[in-house]
């Protein structure tokens, strides 16, 4: 036997084969127990009823060896009503006729015919079995068979034409009631055609959402979660959702840390008709960092107005101051005339770090070797007299492509870290640079040992004039940021309190599709 699914049709001829054989023996034992019990020399003087059971289990042997391959067409199902019909005729003709307690088998045959054929099937098997009934007992009656039974009687006729009735009753109501079957079937299986594709199009759409959907019941536990609320929450299915998030009312900003990632979660709670409640969460750090760098172009913007209308009115004073300083100088040494001077040129390189942000930027990329940057950085770095005694740096550089990127504004980034690095040093410190592939681009880490940032102080660390240094204009870390991002890269920060601060430079290999228009600068 085939160990694959059967067919609809191919099962159905085979519960419909089995039945009529349980049947057909419980019948045909009933009819021999009876007899053996009343007219024992019945089953010497019927013997052939014994020939035509052998016959007929035979020929449903053959049957059943071919359902497998043809139990689905509707030719062989006729073939198997057709011939039940012809048993059943046999057995009535063999048994008194119309009085014969094997006529009850006709009903079985229409049932069947009912089970096996369209609506229409039951009452044509219905007809067949009436006409053959009344041709046997016509033909019976008129004394071609030994029936114990009175040619002229209306107790006869009439127990045959009840009969026949019953025939066709059976058959119209076996084909309406398989007709409403069949449509309920066709109905019942639209239906579950119906909820599978809801389920599945419920499915995609749950994959697919960038929600987060958290199921919980009414104990407050998790049951269920989709895909983006395992990404955004993790594995906290069957947790306590209070363990999870911090509910307030029905809709709540929370912070959320994930693996050392922090997170800003927007969540939302529903009520369930069943019990429970759904919770919604959507992640929105992205567009938190949007509105940061949103706010801190809106800063740059101002400090480019506030530069511009400011640069060339601070400029001229400090002009005639140092012009008229030198003058001194001319006529006499004086040690206050070299201290104006420095100031003045302390206030020259402030009012041009003024400019520097107002201007827009012009990146003029060129196929660039970052090592080779990062090479001279440590060289010159080293070179320094200030952070010699007491800040070492070191450099660990992997195989990286050469990128188009504008490399003087990349080196001054990196110095520009470093020398916050060695600022952020108090007494002995190290400094580590790394140089490494990543996905598409390179990154660059500057990583010190210094007293670090708390956390409070890192949203704001890149806005300009923000500074926790004595002296400090605030500008050097709002130059690199915007130096950065010119270049379509990303600066990360990472810091503790107390433990030091790495600073991680991404910069993607389409670097060169960041080039700015030139525009005229000010001042």
């Amino acid at each position: 036997m085939n160990s694959t699914a059967r067919p609809a049709g191919d099962v159905a001829v085979v519960r419909y084969m089995f039945t009529k054989i349980v049947l057909f023996c419980g019948l045909f034992g009933s009819a021999i127990a009876l007899a053996w019990s009343y007219q024992p020399w019945i089953m010497l003087t019927h013997k052939n009823l014994f020939q035509i059971a052998l016959v007929v289990f035979l020929i449903w042997a053959v049957s059943a060896q071919l359902i497998e391959r043809y139990g689905d067409r509707a030719w062989f199902r006729w073939v198997q009503l057709l011939f039940d019909t012809v048993v059943v005729t046999t057995l009535v003709w063999l048994t008194d006729g119309p009085r014969s307690p094997f006529f009850v088998l006709y009903f079985m045959n229409i049932v069947a015919a009912a089970w096996l054929l369209p609506g229409w099937g039951a009452l044509s098997v219905a007809t067949i079995d009436a006409i053959v009934f009344m041709i046997t007992t016509v033909v019976g009656l008129y004394g071609f068979t030994d029936w114990e039974v009175s040619t002229g009687g209306v107790l006869v006729y009439t127990e045959s034409t009840l009969r026949v009735f019953s025939l066709f009753l059976v058959g119209m109501l076996s084909g309406t009631l398989s007709g409403s079957l069949q449509q309920t079937r066709s109905a019942l299986a639209a239906s579950v055609e119906g909820v599978e594709q809801l389920r599945a199009d419920h499915h995609v759409v749950l994959n697919q959402l960038d929600s987060g959907i958290v199921v919980v019941n009414e104990q407050g536990l998790i049951r269920a979660l989709n895909p983006a609320a395992v990404r955004i929450l993790g594995p906290v299915s069957e947790r306590a959702l209070s363990d999870i998030l911090t509910p307030r009312d029905d809709v709540w900003e929370q912070d959320f840390v994930l693996n050392d990632v922090h997170k800003v979660l927007v969540c939302s709670r529903h009520g369930l008709e069943r019990g429970g409640t759904v919770v919604v969460v959507e992640d929105i750090t992205n567009w938190r960092k949007m509105e940061e760098r949103v706010e801190r172009d809106e800063r740059l913007a101002a400090v480019g107005r506030l530069a511009a209308g400011l640069a060339h009115e601070i400029r001229n004073p400090l002009a005639s101051i140092s012009g008229a300083v030198q003058m001194l100088q001319d006529d006499g040494e004086d040690e206050l005339h070299g201290i104006v001077l420095r100031e003045v040129e302390n206030l020259n390189e402030l009012v041009e770090d003024f400019l520097d942000i107002a201007r827009p930027l012009h990146l003029r990329t060129s196929p660039t070797d970052i090592t080779t940057i990062v090479r001279d950085i440590v060289v010159a770095f080293e070179q320094d007299p200030r952070y010699q005694e007491r800040v070492t740096i070191s450099a660990s550089m992997e195989t990286v492509p050469v990128m188009m990127l504008d490399a003087n504004r990349v080196r001054q980034v990196v110095w520009n870290l470093v020398l916050n690095a060695a600022q952020a040093t108090p007494e002995q410190g190290h400094i580590e640079l790394r140089v490494r592939p990543s996905g598409a681009g390179i990154e660059i880490d500057v990583e010190d040992e210094g007293v670090g940032i708390p956390r409070l102080r890192m949203q704001r660390i890149f806005d300009p004039f923000y500074t926790t240094r004595s002296g400090g204009t605030g500008l050097g870390l709002a130059n690199v940021d915007r130096i950065v991002r010119a270049h379509e890269g990303e600066v990360r920060l990472r810091s503790q309190q107390g433990e030091g601060t790495c600073f991680t430079l991404h910069f993607p290999t389409d670097a060169e599709s960041a080039t700015l228009e030139p525009t005229v600068g000010l001042g």
